[in-house]
């Protein structure tokens, strides 16, 4: 049951990324809840801000990110996720409300998320919460842990993306079906299209879950897209 490979749960109890049917026993107890925060704690996440707003349901979604993110990681540098995760991004403050945040960043924000820098992430709201549904909230995790990402190269994924990925995301990103918002911030800037930090931390979401659009026409450009987000995740 320890498998880094095949079990992602850092802790090896659970086989669960999120967005799993796996995940649908691992959720709203209160011995996985101290499961979770035994997981965030173990990959360097430090819960702040308006401690009211980390629900049971969100700190459970955040796990299941946690998870899936480092269990990618583990693959190539490290025995578990949680351990691979912490490696990735050191220790990152995830603050519910205005505490922490850049304000040059983040200033006047009071909705979504916002991530100042590789270790600072900021949420006021989450896709799901409304209904408390933690599969949908993944994916809005995912998305800023992206941008940390990012952050933590030096902004080299977002400045080496083909101006093209930006563009034609749609052809290779999985549309928001299935009451899962995949793509979380797909706004466009004068041009048209979406900015890159915002396309490269929805192909983030893709890489971690595997959620690329389907459709056979778009085959080719899904499998270049996975080529090339390659060369930054593993």
């Amino acid at each position: 049951m320890s498998s880094p490979l095949k079990y992602t749960d850092p802790m090896g109890h659970r086989i669960c990324e999120g967005n799993d049917n796996n995940c649908k026993g691992w959720r709203d107890t209160p011995s996985t809840i101290w499961l979770a925060r035994q997981i965030l704690k173990r990959a360097g996440i430090a819960l702040g801000g308006i401690m009211s707003g980390w629900t049971d349901q969100r700190v459970t979604a955040l796990a299941w990110v946690v998870s899936a993110i480092g269990g990618k990681f583990a693959k190539s540098i490290d025995p578990t996720a949680a351990d691979a995760f912490r490696r990735i991004y050191g220790g990152t403050a995830i603050n519910w409300g205005d505490e922490g945040a850049d304000p040059k960043v983040c200033g006047g924000l009071k909705s979504g998320g916002c991530t100042s820098g590789p270790n600072q992430i900021n949420f006021w709201s989450l896709t799901g919460q409304w209904d408390n549904d933690e599969f949908d909230m993944t994916p809005n995790f995912v998305h800023e842990f992206g941008h940390a990402y990012d952050h933590s190269l030096n902004m080299g994924p977002r400045n080496g993306m083909p101006a093209s990925f930006v563009y034609e995301r749609d052809s290779y990103l999985r549309s928001n079906d299935g009451g899962v918002t995949w793509q979380q911030n797909n706004r466009c800037n004068g041009d048209g299209c979406s900015m890159q930090g915002e396309a490269f931390a929805d192909t983030f979401i893709a890489s971690v879950y595997d959620a690329w659009n389907t459709a056979s026409a778009n085959a080719f450009v899904v499998m270049v897209v996975k080529a090339w987000i390659g060369n930054w995740v593993p």
